[in-house]
């Protein structure tokens, strides 16, 4: 992840970054984003929203009570204009895009309040629709059965000096287990930017940084 302050040459001069600032301002013809300025606010803000980790999380601490958390929320809902959409569960809170801009891999982020002492620990982590997850689940459960029982049966007639064809098919299901992860991490990608939203709206809610692990 990109260091806050940190000074990178992207385009012809240097830009000092700022991460998760907000939107750079409109400049040139017509009111247009300067193309530097928009290649070096997506660098500090949409990239580091991506990562190797399946579901991107982060945890805090706050000093105020998990009703106090969730009040704070329930304002940004009520309030006209809100960029994402809220459903509140007892010290559990969901964020997701606007119904109308929801697609496939759109993200959502799940956030649990667990009261600690006078205090809130906030642990939250983003993934997928459920029904996205749930495919992913039993697809990657599928193949780790099926490496199992091949596994056992090809090593056991190896074992017993007989010819053992079943065992090609272990890097076969390898491979379609790397497949998975490729389409989780290209569908990862793809919801970066609704990412970014979610992660800057609940930053915005709380009153500060927070970075992503």
């Amino acid at each position: 992840m990109y260091g806050q302050g940190q000074e990178y040459k992207i385009c012809r001069e240097p830009i000092r970054i700022e991460t998760h600032a907000a939107p750079p301002p409109s400049e040139g013809v017509g009111g247009r984003p300067h193309r530097c300025r928009i290649i070096n606010h997506l660098i500090a803000n949409v990239i580091p929203m991506t990562s190797f980790r399946i579901r991107p999380r982060f945890r805090m601490e706050v000093e105020e009570s998990p009703k106090e958390v969730e009040a704070r929320f329930r304002k940004r809902a009520e309030a006209q204009g809100a960029p994402c959409s809220i459903v509140f569960f007892p010290q559990y809170i969901v964020l997701t895009p606007p119904v109308e801009e929801q697609q496939f891999w759109s993200p959502r982020l799940e956030v649990h309040l667990e009261e600690q002492g006078s205090g809130t620990f906030i642990r939250a982590w983003y993934g997928p629709s459920p029904h996205v997850w749930t495919f992913f689940t039993l697809g990657y459960g599928a193949i780790a059965i099926l490496m199992l029982f091949i596994g056992i049966m090809g090593f056991s007639q190896w074992s017993l000096g007989m010819n053992a064809p079943v065992l090609w098919a272990l890097p076969v299901l390898a491979g379609a287990a790397v497949f998975l992860y490729i389409m989780g991490q290209t569908g990862q990608k793809l919801g970066a930017e609704q990412t970014f939203e979610l992660h800057h709206f609940f930053e915005e809610t709380m009153n500060r940084k927070v970075p992503l692990s």
